[in-house]
């Protein structure tokens, strides 16, 4: 179980790196279903397989600049102010917090729900067939990706790259029109509106106007950072992560005491710490519309990694500043 377990919390990750963490868990949930259908009448282990996968899906989307739609905020309002983050950068901090988490939340739900050995009839469908499309969507992927990430040797910006599988996909046929209708638009223009805002809020000098209401400067960088966090979490849970990071990030990023990137990076990586409840992420709510889990299931869980999601960024925090300390002396 252990392995299984991991198996599809790195398999979930991965794919929600560089995909949308709402299509990856609709697709894995997908995917499990012979195993959690098949599962003796009382076992946790469909509980447990269930969990992993947005959970998993959420703390992906940190790894990568388009993972999750507050990453996207985030470097767009810091490129608006001249602090362009390319997408290796991003990976550079947004992975390790990733793997540590993911372990954590490896750890956790075999801690929590003990899933034992046991015997599973499964049965999966035909052999994948390698064909055409099949090699054309692997290598359309692969290379989208590897632009991605040498974006400094290149120079393609991130946006344009991503450009490629829409143009490949749709001459080719391997997306039509009744997919391009099925495409979450209103989440998209969530985004937009969102980039506007902030953007809007810096140029108009509202977010320095709302900054100088609170003496931030008498707060140490460590407190101030868990504060946001705090903040970040508690709203995202409630409402939309993208619309608290359109809220936070250009008040965050205004604050002299702190490095743009620093305020941008605690409250976008803490907005994709929200998912105690099944409202405050889709791939939450898509796990939960299965059946097969309860409410305080994914409160305990997902609360237990927002805490810890939050440990490791004031770890790593304390560690760069003690760096950057003992470079400069």
């Amino acid at each position: 179980p252990a392995m299984i377990l991991l198996g599809v919390i790195l398999i979930t990750a991965v794919f929600s790196m560089f995909m949308s963490n709402t299509a990856t868990t609709a697709m894995m949930i997908a995917i499990m279903a012979p195993f959690y259908r098949s599962a003796p009448e009382g076992s946790v282990f469909p509980k447990v397989l269930i969990l992993a996968v947005p959970f998993a899906a959420n703390v992906g989307g940190i790894g990568t600049v388009i993972g999750t739609p507050p990453n996207a905020v985030a470097a767009s309002i810091l490129g608006g102010m001249g602090n362009p983050i390319s997408f290796i950068q991003w990976m550079a901090v947004g992975v390790p917090v990733a793997v540590l988490m993911l372990a954590a939340l490896w750890a956790l739900l075999l801690l929590v729900f003990r899933p034992g050995r046991e015997p599973l009839d499964v049965s999966f469908g035909e052999p994948l067939r390698v064909g055409p499309r099949l090699i054309l969507v692997s290598g359309t992927f692969g290379l989208t990706v590897l632009l991605w990430m040498t974006e400094p040797l290149h120079g393609l910006p991130a946006a344009i790259s991503a450009m490629i599988p829409i143009v490949v996909f749709t001459t080719t046929g391997i997306i039509t029109g009744q997919d391009l209708k099925k495409i979450d638009w209103d989440v998209l223009i969530l985004v937009a509106g969102g980039l506007s805002l902030g953007v809007g809020m810096e140029r108009t000098g509202l977010s320095n106007y709302i900054v100088g209401l609170i003496p931030f400067e008498g707060f140490p960088l460590l407190l101030l950072a868990l504060a946001f966090g705090l903040l970040t979490v508690v709203i995202s849970n409630f409402m939309s992560n993208t619309s608290a990071a359109n809220l936070l990030i250009p008040i965050a990023v205004a604050i002299a005491v702190w490095s743009p990137m620093v305020g941008a990076f605690v409250v976008a990586i803490a907005a994709s710490l929200a998912m105690s409840l099944p409202v405050s992420t889709p791939p939450n709510a898509i796990a939960y519309a299965t059946g097969r889990i309860q409410t305080k299931d994914m409160a305990i869980i997902g609360s237990m990694v927002s805490v810890i999601g939050l440990t490791v960024v004031m770890v790593g925090l304390t560690l760069l500043m003690n760096f950057t300390n003992l470079i400069t002396n």
